[in-house]
């Protein structure tokens, strides 16, 4: 795990793999669609997005 003020990024091991889950806040919400739409070998995918709970 690695924290800062702006973001949290997380390893996790789900089945013997790793998986990562990084947390944002809101004005960050541009960042997962930018990689979605950059999408290939060199960008991570991605199993799911949230938005803020208000």
């Amino acid at each position: 795990m690695r924290t800062w003020n702006l973001s949290s990024l997380w390893a996790i091991p789900v089945q013997g793999q790793t998986v990562w889950l990084k947390a944002t806040p809101p004005f960050f919400a541009h960042e997962a669609p930018l990689i979605a739409a950059l999408a290939g070998e060199a960008v991570p995918s991605f199993w799911a997005t949230a938005t803020a709970v208000s």
